[in-house]
């Protein structure tokens, strides 16, 4: 997922490590050593993928699982057996902390509890709803249908339907 997570301007990258965690790729601006005057010479940097997202009572599976560190870890597979994890970030609940949308049967809903702007802890809410949309997987993403300023979900499902979930008032 594409998204300036520490709103410096630049677009940063959150996805699944090697291992399965959720992970914080930093893109930053380094300048050119031989042109200090011009912000185009300017170069993109993407950094190495940190750990910085934690979970309380949350495994790959959403089942409640203790980690001795606490990493968000959403995939636990290993030798290609690992399958995917589709994911959104929006601010759900609005109470101005990014949440994570994640596939399920559904899509389960992880509220960001806190942060301290170098690590975030998020808490599985559960499914935002009860029908059971596919057996595998769901790809979630949000957008602003009725333009109240608030977003809807969108649900694509394995048997080619999308499906939206309106918010109530």
């Amino acid at each position: 997922m594409v998204v300036d997570w520490n709103e410096d301007g630049l677009n940063d990258l959150i996805m699944l490590d090697h291992e399965g965690y959720l992970a914080f790729f930093q893109r930053r601006r380094v300048r050119d050593p031989g042109d200090e005057q011009h912000a185009a010479a300017d170069k993109l940097q993407l950094l190495p993928g940190k750990r910085v997202f934690r979970g309380q009572q949350f495994n790959g599976k959403h089942q409640a699982s203790n980690a001795p560190d606490g990493r968000l870890r959403l995939n636990t597979g290993s030798n290609g057996g690992s399958g995917r994890r589709k994911l959104c970030i929006v601010d759900w609940d609005g109470d101005g902390r990014r949440d994570i949308l994640i596939n399920s049967s559904n899509v389960n809903w992880l509220r960001n509890v806190s942060d301290d702007g170098t690590s975030w802890l998020f808490e599985d809410q559960g499914p935002l709803a009860e029908r059971i949309l596919a057996g595998h997987t769901t790809s979630p993403t949000t957008v602003d249908w009725d333009g109240d300023g608030r977003r809807e979900l969108l649900v694509g499902a394995e048997d080619g339907r999308l499906y939206v979930r309106p918010r109530s008032p």
